[in-house]
């Protein structure tokens, strides 16, 4: 702690510098208002005591100024009686901590009252400190509740528009199936549709409760090529699969839902060529700045589609309804003896 003791006498200066010898907090001496506010310049200054009958700047204009500049700073006034309207001025107006009389008596008086007013200082910075962490740890308390409510809320819209997808899908498939031109249909192909409508659902499913992740171009390159193994080919004289995976933006950052885009990729090859040998496959990658995302375009035979509209119908319809979740689209273009699949998904990203 630090005390500034302000007197314009060199005796009495001389006197608390030799009583005050003793005592563990760090003093300071000035003999005028002026030396006193220069030093509290310099130095934090935890308590001040001051005479009040001194030339040029008096105890009760210094106070002001301290009060002002350094309202922490506990303040004492040091004076005779006969000053004592002065001194409840003072008190009055700048919030003097203690009066301590002249003469004084220095073990009984004089060095309590500064004790005490070391003291007083320190528990209110004390509270003030407590008070600034209480505050503080308030601040980070709301801020989890409203992460968390947040959390909670996206949660249940996200609940709900998966419930609304399946309804939606599971409906249109019915649909399409229970219609009378379709008696055609067989049993075990009935079946196959609803197992792989089942299996795909349930695959987007397990994307929830989703959460945002970092990847970069590269990722989802290297994921798709993994994607593009597991699919059934037929391989020429040479061995090779025809599988091209083309990409741009390398320098980007992405953020997404990329678990459940990863998913959606490849229902879009299984569900089209439901599991068919294919020939060949190029997979166009490409991020769009204007529009924040990612399109994939998927470029096949035709030939190798399912023969039944009814059947490509209820594909297409499941895969649009699904884009919408992250959201985005689909959509599909005919370009001669090839189809292309476009898949685009809203995604941030930065360099």
């Amino acid at each position: 702690n630090t005390v500034l003791f302000v007197d314009d006498e060199p005796n009495i200066i001389s006197a608390l510098q030799r009583g005050l010898a003793g005592e563990t907090y760090q003093k300071f001496f000035a003999v005028s208002g002026r030396e006193a506010l220069e030093i509290m310049a310099e130095n934090d200054i935890h308590v001040i005591v001051t005479d009040m009958r001194m030339p040029i700047m008096n105890g009760l204009t210094l106070l002001k100024t301290v009060a002002e500049k350094y309202p922490s700073t506990v303040r004492i006034v040091l004076s005779g009686y006969a000053q004592l309207p002065q001194v409840l001025a003072t008190i009055n107006q700048v919030n003097v901590f203690r009066f301590i009389p002249k003469p004084w008596n220095l073990e009984e008086e004089f060095i309590p009252m500064i004790r005490s007013a070391i003291a007083f200082y320190n528990m209110t910075h004390e509270y003030q400190d407590f008070k600034a962490a209480l505050e503080k740890q308030n601040m980070a308390f709301q801020k989890t509740i409203k992460e968390s409510e947040t959390k909670m809320r996206q949660l249940k819209l996200d609940w709900a528009a998966l419930d609304s997808f399946k309804q939606e899908v599971w409906t249109y498939t019915l649909s399409q199936l229970s219609e009378g031109h379709h008696d055609e249909l067989k049993a075990p192909e009935f079946s196959s549709v609803l197992t792989d409508i089942q299996a795909f659902l349930n695959e987007i499913s397990s994307a929830y409760p989703k959460d945002p992740t970092t990847f970069n171009p590269d990722q989802l390159r290297t994921n798709l090529s993994l994607m593009a193994k597991s699919i059934p080919a037929i391989d020429d004289e040479t061995g090779d699969r025809h599988f091209q995976i083309l990409h741009d933006n390398h320098h980007l950052k992405l953020n997404g839902r990329f678990k459940l885009y990863m998913i959606m990729q490849h229902a879009i090859v299984n569900l089209l060529i439901r599991h068919k040998p294919l020939e060949s496959l190029k997979i166009s990658q490409i991020y769009d700045t204007q529009t924040k995302s990612i399109l994939l375009q998927y470029e096949f035979p035709n030939t190798i589609l399912a023969t039944g509209t009814w059947e490509l119908s209820i594909v297409i319809f499941a895969l649009t309804e699904a884009h919408k979740l992250l959201p985005g689209k689909f959509f599909i273009q005919k370009d001669g003896k090839h189809l292309v699949a476009n898949s685009i998904c809203n995604c941030e990203a930065r360099l």
